[in-house]
């Protein structure tokens, strides 16, 4: 049944490809129309599901799609999940023509039997990883190379709210893993130094339950990865949360516009208005303007903190219009040590989290 629906999907894939561009209005499902109002105020001006700051050949989406792909995972719409591939490659099909492979890519994704290695009380773990897949093939070439960027620690932390055991089967993951780099090491010079995977890459333990993973399994996934973000030791908590999401998350749909608002709304984070949370915001020549605009007297040899404490003493006006206009933000005391245990859990469980890209 599901290679019949791929054929049909990659038969109006192909059809498509012989208009000026692949997707359109015409071609989506009733899902996939709604979908494009939600995302209406962060796409690009010609494509409705990419993002207004990328080039659409990037391939960036405009907002977490990850909640849709879950619910079209749940109700069987492979359709729908094939209709925004097309849409999430339009503007860079690939050499050679259409977004066939982007429909089978996603679509075959689906069909691996994650449950042979991964096991959970909570079955959500398993469309939530299988939406991630789907979303991440968008990419193009095989997964064995996404041990190559940050993915796996992404995944991780969106799935770092579950309780997961990794079963006797990723020895399986480990030598087909293995077996890829060993034969990459022949031809390729950076997989020389790449190491390999060893027994102890899935003998993490499973969280302990809390009362406050019910919240945090709540957000979706891309405001639970933004949200792990700003508890990185370098963040201590606190960030502007329009500018503190790096390019591997927003290529998996973490658009601060949007997850801003998730955070903020939901318990775990609340607004800081102080000069000290804007040090990441600016770099120091635009510090250095920022205090000339505001007639802030300092020394260009002072470093960005001292900078920023003579501007909330002399300039607490530009100080509040800064951090409302970045959005910055810090957890909330009272979750900071949870969320903290939740990444280091996550980080030490993103190696087996990679393994899960041989299978």
């Amino acid at each position: 049944m599901l290679m019949g629906l791929l054929r049909d999907l990659l038969g109006l894939a192909s059809s498509q490809t012989q208009t000026q561009r692949a997707g359109g209005p015409n071609s989506w499902t009733p899902a996939l129309t709604q979908l494009a109002s939600a995302a209406a105020p962060y796409r690009h001006a010609d494509f409705a599901f990419l993002h207004s700051d990328y080039s659409p050949g990037s391939r960036v989406p405009c907002m977490d799609f990850t909640p849709f792909l879950v619910d079209c995972i749940n109700r069987g719409d492979h359709q729908s999940i094939g209709g925004l591939m097309v849409e999430l490659v339009s503007g860079n099909p690939g050499l050679g023509g259409g977004p066939d492979w982007a429909v089978r890519d996603a679509i075959g994704v689906l069909g691996i039997p994650f449950e042979r290695y991964v096991t959970s009380p909570d079955a959500r773990v398993f469309s939530e990883i299988r939406a991630l897949f789907a979303l991440a093939t968008k990419g193009g070439g095989g997964r064995e190379f996404w041990v190559t960027d940050e993915k796996a620690s992404l995944f991780s932390w969106a799935l770092a709210c579950h309780p997961i055991e990794w079963l006797p089967a990723m020895v399986e993951l480990r030598d087909k893993a293995n077996s890829f780099i060993r034969e990459m090491r022949k031809d390729t010079p950076y997989w020389v130094d790449f190491p390999l995977f060893e027994d102890s890459a899935w003998g993490v333990p499973s969280i302990v339950a809390t009362a406050t993973d019910e919240y945090f399994n709540a957000l979706p996934i891309g405001a639970r990865i933004h949200l792990l973000s700003l508890v990185q030791p370098k963040k201590g908590g606190r960030d502007s949360l329009l500018k503190g999401t790096t390019f591997a998350m927003r290529d998996l749909g973490v658009n601060p516009r949007q997850t801003a608002d998730l955070l903020l709304g939901s318990g775990f984070c609340s607004s800081v208005i102080e000069a000290s949370a804007l040090e990441s915001v600016w770099t120091k020549d635009e510090l250095i303007s920022v205090l000339s605009v505001s007639g802030v007297d300092f020394r260009k040899s002072w470093n960005k903190a001292r900078m920023l404490e003579e501007l909330q003493k002399a300039a607490p006006e530009s100080v509040q219009q800064a951090c409302e206009q970045h959005r910055t933000a810090a957890v909330k005391p009272e979750y900071l040590g949870y969320l903290q245990e939740r990444l280091n859990h996550a980080n030490q469980a993103a190696k087996a989290v990679s393994l899960l890209f041989y299978a």
